[in-house]
């Protein structure tokens, strides 16, 4: 995938930290909690479901509590100063939804990286696009420094200002992608309700129990911050 230099604006690190007061996220029907270790019996109850893993690019339950502590602990303080996932509750009720948000730069695709898992008793309601929205609109409203990365060239307008010899190009209005694996048609359709785009269809290896060395292929999704004073 032919990548490019760009110099844009990202949220500024650290990150709002748990522990200096990050703000819940509420909206019509859901609140959205930043991560704290007392999630784990929760995030379990969703990562041993198997609907939900077979959604996912992983594609396997976790075993044990050990495991679902070992793949939260990435966003976990003190990780919460470089990461922005929030653990997802019904509004009405307190019960545990999901969770979702930024961990990672995709390595494909170079700018953050959302993702989202919910419970599969609360899938066709809406939540996920409830969820992505309000995300989003917290995202782009977190303080922004200049920076200098690589991104896959069909995130970006094809006529993005180069500026200088070494070919760097202006990208004023930063981004956010979203992977999705090509059988996980109603994440595609979230994405696309929540203002993304498809920009690139990569292959890659499958990490499936049994599908261990076969291949795999994803559709690359990218929303853009809206117009603002940076």
């Amino acid at each position: 995938m032919e990548k490019v230099k760009v110099r844009t604006y990202l949220p500024t690190v650290p990150l709002p930290l748990v522990s200096e007061g990050r703000e819940e996220i509420r909206t019509e029907r859901l609140i959205l909690r930043p991560f704290t270790p007392g999630v784990l019996e929760d995030m379990h109850s969703l990562r041993t479901q198997r609907e939900v893993m077979d959604s996912s690019r992983r594609g396997l339950t976790d075993k044990d509590l050990a495991e679902t502590l070992e793949h939260i602990s990435p966003v976990l303080p003190p990780n919460d100063a470089t990461t922005y996932r929030w653990v997802i509750y019904e509004a009405q009720t307190g019960n545990f939804v999901g969770s979702g948000g930024f961990t990672i730069f995709c390595e494909s695709m170079g700018w953050p990286e959302i993702g989202y898992m919910l419970k599969k008793e609360y899938w066709g309601r809406g939540y996920a696009t409830e969820f992505l929205c309000a995300w989003l609109e917290a995202w782009w409203k977190l303080p922004r420094s200049e920076v200098e990365i690589e991104v896959a060239k069909g995130t970006i307008e094809e006529d993005t200002p180069v500026v200088g010899a070494d070919g760097v190009r202006v990208v004023s209005k930063d981004r956010v992608v979203a992977l999705v694996v090509e059988h996980n048609n109603s994440s595609r359709r979230v994405l696309e309700k929540a203002g993304f785009r498809q920009a690139t269809l990569l292959t890659e290896m499958n990490n499936r129990a049994g599908l261990e060395g076969t291949e795999i292929t994803s559709f690359g999704f990218v929303a853009t911050a809206p117009e603002k004073d940076i």
